[in-house]
């Protein structure tokens, strides 16, 4: 298992599940892109009944799907899943904005 993993979860299990949530996040799995459990388990250095702990977890959270006699498959969002992602975008980065604006320095600077 590569030495970028995160210390902080408690079973092997755990830290699969957070590696390959960090492979989703930062663009190492695509959408729609099929997983092999031999690729995966040898790569991690970690047996397949671990691997399929992990994918049990994430398709359970939607970010995999498993098709049966096909394999796992990381999950292509839909349509309503991308507005509600962006609604909530739109509504912490309008907050954090205008928590954010009158303490900025040139927001201070105009004023005098």
């Amino acid at each position: 298992m590569s030495k970028d993993m995160p210390d902080n979860p408690r079973t092997l299990g755990e830290t699969v599940t957070a590696e390959i949530r960090r492979k989703l996040v930062d663009g190492e799995l695509v959408p729609g892109q099929r997983l092999s459990e031999a690729a995966l388990s040898e790569s991690l250095d970690i047996s397949r009944n671990t691997l399929r702990e992990a994918f049990r977890v994430l398709t359970q959270e939607g970010l995999l799907k498993h098709e049966p006699n096909r394999g796992v498959f990381v999950a292509i969002p839909d349509m309503a899943s991308i507005i509600d992602i962006y609604r909530v975008r739109r509504f912490i980065e309008c907050q954090a904005l205008a928590q954010a604006y009158p303490k900025h320095p040139a927001v201070q600077r105009m004023a005098q």
